[in-house]
């Protein structure tokens, strides 16, 4: 068969006990058939602009450009249709799914802790006891709550960052300094006010103080007018934004209502009563502002007619009440500041809590994860045979010095002693219990804040608070083999370990391409033939492998032969008691022969 015409391949979409192997020498067409295929289910091309990554093992990448008209057709067993596509063709099969190893990824998967940990969450909540138990909705309803509680520390970052900018002691200080020299002006003008009233004749005094006394009375009332108008107008915004909201709470109340045939439904609000007696009140009051305005310029035609001592006294006065508008003005900032100094203590006794309810919330994360795990677990021991999972909070330590690093003055707060801050991070990770995770936190952020004024110059209080309640945790899945940390095992016992969590993943097909490169062939031969063997009973797997205990050891139902030769490539369609197969087997696969002769002494036959 030519693979510049067409590829078609058996394949079952889920729940077909078979193994196949493909085996072949080197450019052979392995990898073809498996590329092929699985661009059937995934877009395999690249395509610049869509996030495309580049596979250099990648055999539709290769011949993408020379051939786009190249036609897959794979068949189904039951009754499922066939599904036809040209290789750039933008279409995919829908009604099933795979999942495929190219090679080289589960070296991939080995190197990158956060895409292995993201790996095997899926492959455990694709379980399909873990999916029947509905355990997914709690575990991300947990991991939303945890987002937002982040949300909120930063959140409140920013308002205590805000306050703080409105509060500096230099704010303090200028207010309290401007106060001091108005009061120091305001007496100065009682002492000019009773110097002049001194001169003043008996009959005469107190005029232009009546004045005064009755513009200002009228001036009060024409601000409180004023303010009126103005929390009116914010009330009418709030029904304005909130009233659309209500009632679209109250549709869906009454939807539930209707489920069980309840007529007397919740009316709708629309503050219809409200709006009009604020309108009413509106319009009285403006019209006693007409009045008030025309008071205050009778008022002040009589205050201009004032002579002499009168006017003088008249002109104190009036500097005397602007000094104390002024001197009322300035209390009432620093009354303002006071609040905003209360409020930022109240913002920083809740981000604290809420730092420590996100912990809290980690620690029931991981509890619920370890049953999920066990859940999991119990389903899929027999092809995890060793491989055990185990939930834990992972805290980036590095990406914590490193920030720390960046945003302190180092000739100041040396690195042992951000190192020391971490540790007491670290260590919140995986305390079982609040108490213990109270207290921690109640002691990490006493002992971080006395580094608050040692930053770099450039550096903002903001910076700093974003370091220290930014959430450098993760849920995690920490691997094991035998009782040996995933850490600690080879490259090719890491890729061993890999593969078996990936045969534990689901009932659909598995289609690995070489999984056998970097393998431990030990491992091979005493851990992976035997969880092949349990996992193909629930799912189709395709192997396309140079190694023969992979193909032999593992019992493949079917075994595919790929050749190479004039430009052609072909596939030799068989089993292994075949002795076309077995010949084949011989003479490509490393050990074959070896493999064979173990098979034939345990089954017996020749």
């Amino acid at each position: 068969m030519s693979a510049m015409q067409e590829c078609k391949l058996l394949i079952a979409p889920r729940n077909n006990s078979n193994l196949i192997t493909i085996i072949g020498g080197k450019g052979s067409g392995k990898t073809a058939i498996l590329d092929l295929t699985a661009n059937c289910f995934e877009d395999r091309c690249y395509r610049k602009g869509k996030g495309a990554v580049e596979e250099k093992n990648s055999f539709v990448q290769r011949i993408e450009l020379d051939n786009p008209d190249l036609e897959i057709e794979i068949n189904f067993v039951g009754p499922v249709e066939s599904f036809t596509k040209k290789i750039t063709e933008d279409k995919l099969f829908k009604s099933g799914k795979v999942t495929y190893l190219p090679q080289g990824q589960i070296e991939d998967f080995s190197s990158n802790r956060e895409r292995l940990n993201e790996k095997i969450k899926q492959v455990i909540f694709d379980n399909k006891q873990v999916k029947d138990a509905n355990l997914k909705e709690n575990f991300e309803k947990i991991d939303s709550e945890i987002k937002s509680i982040n949300q909120e520390i930063e959140k409140t970052n920013l308002s205590i960052f805000s306050l703080e900018r409105e509060t500096t002691d230099d704010i303090v200080k200028g207010l309290s300094s401007e106060l001091a020299n108005t009061e120091g002006q305001l007496k100065n003008k009682n002492d000019e006010l009773e110097a002049l009233r001194a001169n003043i004749k008996d009959g005469v005094q107190g005029k232009a103080q009546e004045l005064r006394n009755s513009e200002n009375a009228l001036q009060e009332k024409k601000r409180n007018i004023e303010a009126f108008e103005l929390e009116r107008e914010v009330l009418k915004q709030e029904f304005q934004y909130s009233l659309p909201n209500i009632n679209e709470k109250i549709k869906g109340l009454n939807a539930y209502l209707t489920i069980f045939e309840i007529e007397n439904k919740i009316p709708d609000v629309d503050y219809k009563v409200q709006l009009e007696a604020i309108e009413k009140a509106s319009t009285n009051l403006q019209h006693i502002c007409v009045g008030i305005l025309e008071e205050i310029k009778t008022v002040e035609e009589a205050l201009s007619k004032l002579e002499g001592i009168e006017k003088a006294e008249a002109g104190i006065l009036k500097e005397i009440d602007d000094i104390q508008q002024n001197i009322k003005s300035i209390s009432d900032k620093i009354a303002e500041v006071a609040g905003k100094k209360t409020k930022i203590k109240e913002l920083e006794d809740i981000r604290r809590s809420n730092f420590i309810a996100l912990m809290c919330k980690f620690l029931e994360w991981r509890k619920f994860y370890k049953q999920v795990i066990e859940t999991f677990s119990k389903e899929s021991s027999k092809i995890l045979n060793g491989v055990r999972f185990e939930s834990s909070v992972h805290f980036d330590l590095y990406s914590f010095i490193r920030d720390g690093q960046e945003i302190l003055n180092l000739s100041k707060v040396p690195e042992e002693e951000i190192n020391r801050l971490s540790d007491l991070l670290k260590g919140l990770a995986n305390r079982e219990s609040e108490e213990l995770i109270k207290a921690d936190v109640t002691k990490f952020v006493s002992e971080v804040m006395t580094h608050k004024n040692q930053l770099k110059g450039k550096k903002t209080w903001l910076d700093f608070y974003n370091w220290v309640f930014k959430n450098y945790y993760s849920l995690d899945t920490n691997v094991s083999f035998n009782g040996i940390d995933m850490d600690r095992l080879s490259i090719g016992q890491k890729g061993t370990v890999l593969l078996k969590i990936f045969l534990a993943e689901g009932d659909y097909p598995l289609i690995v391409d070489m999984p056998e490169e970097n393998l431990d062939n030990k491992f091979i031969c005493d851990e992976l033939k035997d969880a092949i063997r349990q996992a193909k009973k629930k799912r189709q797997i395709i192997l396309a492998t140079n190694n023969a205990n992979l193909v032999i050891n593992t019992d493949a139902e079917e075994v595919i032969v790929a050749d190479y030769k004039d430009n052609v490539i072909s596939y030799t369609i068989g089993s292994i008691e075949d002795k076309s197969i077995r010949d084949e087997i011989t003479h490509i696969l490393e050990g074959g022969r070896e493999a064979l002769i173990k098979r034939e002494q345990k089954y017996g036959f020749q």
